[in-house]
C-alpha cells in the first residue's frame, strides 16, 4: 500500500484515465449510457455522497489528531500498545497524509462534478456519463485507501490482545 500512498491523487486521476482508455480499446466495460436527466440526479447523489464522506474523514482525522495529543508526552519506549506506537513513529504523519490527500480528492471530485452539473445546458449525454463514472471511481478510492489504512490501525491492537491472551494463558 505504500507505493498508493505518494501522490495519490495523481494515481487515482490516471486510474481513471486508464479506465476511459480502456473502454476506447477494450470493450470490457460497457458503460451504458442514459437519459441526461437520470446522469444529473445520479451526479447530484455522487456530489452529495462526496461531502457527506469528506466530513466522515474529517471527523476520523480529528480523533486521530486528538488521539496524538494524549499520546504526545511518550516515548516509543514508554508505550504498550501498538496503536500508541503508531502515533510516537513517523507513521503517524504519514497515516495523517492519507486522509488529508482523501479529502482534498473528495472536494476537488465534488468541485469537479458541481461545475459539470451547474454546466449541464452545455454538455452531452455522453460527456455527463463520463462524469459520473468518474466521480464515482474518484470518491471510491480515497475512501478504499482510508478505509483500509484505519482497519490496519484497528488491527494492530486486536492483534495485541490476541498476543497478550496466549501471555495470560502461558502465565498459569
Amino acid at each position: 500500500m505504500d507505493w498508493y500512498v505518494k501522490y495519490p491523487i495523481i494515481k487515482d486521476l490516471a486510474f481513471v484515465v486508464l479506465v476511459w482508455l480502456g473502454s476506447y480499446r477494450l470493450p470490457i466495460f460497457d458503460f451504458k449510457v442514459t437519459d441526461k436527466a437520470n446522469q444529473l440526479n445520479i451526479m447530484s447523489s455522487i456530489i452529495g455522497a462526496s461531502i457527506s464522506l469528506a466530513g466522515f474523514l474529517i471527523a476520523a482525522l480529528t480523533i486521530i489528531v486528538t488521539y496524538k495529543l494524549t499520546t504526545k508526552d511518550k516515548k516509543a519506549i514508554d508505550t504498550n500498545l501498538p496503536t500508541e506506537l503508531v502515533f510516537v513513529s513517523r507513521h503517524y504523519y504519514r497515516m495523517i497524509a492519507v486522509f488529508r490527500d482523501a479529502i482534498i480528492e473528495l472536494l476537488i471530485c465534488t468541485v469537479f462534478l458541481y461545475v459539470v452539473w451547474a454546466s449541464s445546458d452545455n454538455i452531452t449525454v455522453t460527456t455527463a456519463n463520463k462524469a459520473v463514472v468518474s466521480g464515482i471511481m474518484l470518491v471510491t478510492l480515497p475512501i478504499f485507501r482510508s478505509l483500509a489504512l484505519l482497519f490496519k490501525l484497528l488491527n494492530l491492537d486486536k492483534s495485541t490482545e490476541d498476543h497478550r491472551h496466549l501471555l495470560e494463558e502461558e502465565e498459569y
